[in-house]
């Protein structure tokens, strides 16, 4: 991959091929395999209102320095594979949102380490791609940190999405929470695998997981979420929803004079709404800054 031109990074805020960050930072990289990839440093205390925006497939390494802020969207723009790590140093914070809507297959794969007080937000939409897939880990090894994971899917005709969640509390007081939801119509298929792990010695840790699907017509939905706790000083909790449209609701919307195509479009609206919005407004930062 080229390296990334000055003129479209926010000032105050390093980009570098991954072979040239190795001897830049090499206590970071100490006994890692170079990759083939861009290695992004924020700085201490960096605050920016620009967005950094990936569109092409490829390797992206984060690190937030103690402190700093940043804002990354990923809005693909070609089949591939994007594979996006984050290290987050006390305090730092990294939002991050995926809106995915080409006809096309696509891969996310996500690792985070979060340290002391440090907080993530990660935020994915997902529509009309014909077959996606997305892992993300996140490590939670600061006490203090938050991890906020949520994603969104309407699919339709024979569009798939694999979903796999894992969250790992390695430190206490920390906090995380998981919410996915999914409409699936036609022949769509959806499969999600979440999981949240709470280690030994990890005091008050609170971590939620939740996964709810509509599924319309001959379309299917899967889910599988799961829970391991090795410390009894903690809130923990998960679950999980498949279910076809509410006849209650349809009801109440066909008797208040919506037609039927209107309800239906009401209902998944008011379902997938947290998301979208959630979404929308990681999405509305975007500026001219492309990766």
């Amino acid at each position: 991959m080229k390296a990334v031109a000055k003129n479209t990074v926010p000032e105050g805020l390093e980009s570098h091929p991954f072979a040239e960050a190795v001897h830049l930072f090499p206590l970071y990289f100490k006994n890692r395999e170079v990759e083939s990839a861009e290695f992004i440093f924020v700085p201490k205390q960096f605050r920016s209102q620009e967005v950094v925006e990936i569109t092409l497939p490829g390797k992206y390494e984060f690190y937030l320095s103690k402190n700093a802020e940043l804002c990354c969207l990923v809005i693909p723009d070609c089949e591939g594979e994007f594979e996006i790590t984050a290290y987050l140093e006390e305090g730092a914070s990294f939002q991050r949102a995926t809106v995915s809507n080409i006809k096309t297959k696509l891969v996310f794969k996500s690792r985070y380490t979060v340290k002391k007080s440090a907080r993530i937000l990660h935020a994915g939409w997902t529509q009309e791609v014909d077959k996606t897939e997305e892992s993300i880990i996140a490590a939670i090894e600061g006490e203090g940190a938050e991890v906020d994971l949520l994603g969104g899917w309407h699919l339709c005709d024979r569009e798939t999405i694999k979903v796999d969640v894992l969250v790992e509390h390695k430190a206490s007081y920390a906090r995380s929470n998981q919410l996915f939801k999914g409409v699936v119509e036609e022949s769509a298929r959806s499969s999600f695998e979440g999981s949240i792990f709470v280690a030994k010695g990890a005091h008050k840790t609170e971590s939620f997981q939740k996964n709810n699907n509509i599924v319309f017509d001959q379309a299917q939905a899967r889910t599988s979420p799961g829970i391991q706790v090795f410390h009894d000083d903690v809130k923990a909790s998960h679950g999980a929803t498949i279910a076809k449209p509410s006849k209650e609701d349809q009801f109440y919307l066909l008797s208040r004079g919506f037609s039927e195509s209107r309800a239906k479009t009401l209902l998944i609206e008011s379902f997938l709404g947290e998301i979208r919005g959630q979404v929308g407004l990681l999405a509305d930062k975007r500026s001219q800054c492309k990766l």
